[in-house]
């Protein structure tokens, strides 16, 4: 087994791995840009992996491809899914969906417990469902120019959430809950049709009133339940 800690040996050119009992590679070899050698034969990787011997002789290729392991971009591709392939990448960091036609961020996602930015920004999303309250590492969500109506209570479990912008929806309001994300620091919802108290702090001063306001209601509630944020999940899959 190799350590993740590969990927900081960020200078390693060769790398040579032959004959060895290897049965799996991390994704941090995504990280090795200067890599221009890497031998791979004989191990059992190869076997476990077979997708893998198709790049083993082709250095750049390989790293590439474990690049694609942490990163998907999927921008103005057309979509009106998102792949069944992507739930699959329990691995991926960053996922980006923008500019497509992409009614429904699927259920099946909830896995990807390492994501921290996820864009479905410029779709026709209607709405976003509670088991996105299980995408505990995310620090980046942009969900602007979609159809939303509203926004689940279950954000407020992702706690680590940095920015997330929601301009150009059809919001009226705002989640309580969203106050815990005591992280947050950039919170755009311009363009929404907002009802107070929400609008009448954002007239009354701006973006930075509106925080307060939100993290002023967070502190008066109770986290979201991930019992029953995972029961509303089964919900939708049937």
């Amino acid at each position: 087994m190799m350590c993740v800690d590969v990927g900081r040996v960020t200078g390693l050119e060769t790398l040579l791995l032959a004959f060895n009992r290897i049965q799996w590679l991390p994704v941090e070899l995504g990280e090795l840009k200067m890599l221009t050698k890497m031998t791979l034969e004989e191990n059992p990787v190869l076997k476990i992996r077979p997708e893998l011997a198709a790049f083993h002789h082709d250095t750049p290729a390989l790293i590439g491809f474990f690049r694609g392991e942490k990163e998907q971009n999927l921008r103005n591709r057309g979509l009106t899914a998102v792949p069944p392939h992507v739930a699959t990448k329990l691995q991926l960091q960053e996922l980006y969906l923008s500019y497509n036609d992409i009614a429904v961020l699927p259920p099946a996602l909830h896995v990807l417990h390492d994501l921290r930015t996820l864009h479905a920004d410029h779709n026709q999303l209607f709405i976003v469902e509670p088991w996105i309250g299980s995408l505990t590492s995310l620090t980046d969500l942009a969900l602007d120019r979609n159809r939303l109506l509203s926004l689940p209570a279950a954000l407020g479990l992702l706690t680590r959430l940095l920015t997330m912008t929601v301009e150009y929806n059809s919001l009226s309001s705002l989640p309580r809950e969203l106050g815990l994300c005591t992280s947050l620091q950039t919170l755009h919802v311009e363009h929404n049709p907002l009802r107070p108290p929400f609008s009448d702090a954002l007239e009354e001063g701006g973006m930075e009133t509106l925080m307060d306001l939100i993290f002023e209601l967070g502190a008066d509630c109770n986290p979201p339940s991930r019992a029953n944020t995972q029961q509303t999940m089964r919900f939708s899959r049937s």
